[in-house]
């Protein structure tokens, strides 16, 4: 853990907020768990004034790096090949833009800032699933789009 906090000081200690992106395996099952779309990233960034400076955690990061709203110098982009040191990483920024995946979910609930903001998609999981109860995912502290 203290590998982790050295590179969070080092290299992301002017950035307050995690974006995860899920692609991956989301990409063969969007009736099961549909990918969230740039709009719900646009208007989850919205929540968090100008000079909010975002890490963008995905396991398609190479697509993350090719998308225009993620071009200004306020974006970088992490990646590692290890799940431990991401997961770990993205619960000490003092935000998070999570999508609609246990990561990104556990990302937040490790999260230890009292004032965190977390946004989450309010679209869980796609047509073939869409009886599935998801209230209880939700915790206190998240705002849905």
């Amino acid at each position: 853990m203290n590998q982790i906090q050295e590179i969070y000081q080092k290299k992301f200690s002017d950035y307050q907020c995690a974006i995860h992106i899920r692609r991956g395996d989301y990409l063969k099952y969007p009736n099961h768990h549909p990918i969230c779309s740039l709009n719900y990233y646009a208007q989850a960034i919205q929540y968090f004034d100008n000079s909010t400076n975002f890490v963008i955690f995905s396991d398609d990061i190479d697509w993350c790096r090719h998308q225009d709203l993620f071009q200004e110098k306020r974006f970088d982009f992490w990646t590692s090949q290890r799940d431990d040191l991401d997961l770990y990483l993205m619960s000490i920024f003092p935000h998070q833009i999570i999508a609609n995946s246990s990561f990104s979910w556990w990302a937040s609930w490790l999260n230890i800032y009292q004032n965190k903001k977390v946004i989450a998609p309010s679209l869980w999981f796609g047509q073939n699933l869409k009886h599935l109860n998801t209230e209880d995912i939700y915790a206190s502290y998240m705002l849905k789009i």
